[in-house]
């Protein structure tokens, strides 16, 4: 248990990426009593922790061993490209595509009590014989690893040099679990580059 922890969260997801909360405990063992009227299937169990005083779920992205086990991509066109980082040689880069459409790369579920996100970007200019146009960068919030994607948090589309986004507060959001979807929302432009995300 991490030091000074005073509370758990523990959770359930099953195949379809539904998660459940199961209880809120201060003990540090838990044993899920409704395991025998599941439905047969692969099940994921996952803990929170909340520390007195400290900061709630971290991320610390900077990309350079490839993209992130369980961030899900599967949807979009998001890869980790060679193109020169925001600090280091790697970063997150959706590429261009025609005008409409939506790529997204969500994170793993987070607990958002105390907790912030922050992040470098690009969006990449396309300049057609002086007719500009940006892909357009949508941070958003769900309950579900699915969406609906409704619930913003940051939006810019003119940005062709690393830029910082803020400290972007987590905590107002009452929820126990949320996911973050980034999504490149496409203008026939040149793609979004996303750094070093803490």
């Amino acid at each position: 248990a991490p030091e000074g922890a005073t509370q758990y969260n523990v959770f359930r997801k099953d195949a379809t990426e539904e998660v459940v909360k199961l209880a809120t405990s201060s003990e540090t063992n838990y044993t899920d009593e409704s395991w025998s009227t599941l439905e047969n299937g692969e099940y994921t169990y996952g803990v929170s922790a909340f520390v007195e005083g400290g900061v709630g779920e971290v991320i610390n992205e900077s990309f350079e061993d490839g993209m992130p086990e369980g961030w899900n991509t599967e949807n979009g066109n998001w890869t980790v490209y060679n193109w020169g980082g925001h600090s280091d040689s790697y970063s997150m880069y959706s590429s261009y595509g025609s005008s409409g459409n939506e790529y997204y790369a969500v994170l793993p579920p987070l607990n958002p009590a105390n907790s912030s996100l922050s992040f470098y970007y690009q969006n990449q200019e396309y300049n057609y014989w002086g007719d500009i146009s940006y892909d357009e960068l949508y941070v958003y919030w769900s309950t579900s690893s699915t969406g609906p994607w409704e619930n913003q948090l940051f939006y810019s589309q003119s940005s062709s040099s690393w830029t910082y986004s803020g400290d972007i507060n987590l905590s107002t959001i009452e929820e126990d679990v949320i996911y973050i979807a980034f999504c490149n929302k496409t203008h026939n432009a040149n793609g979004i580059y996303i750094d070093d995300i803490v």
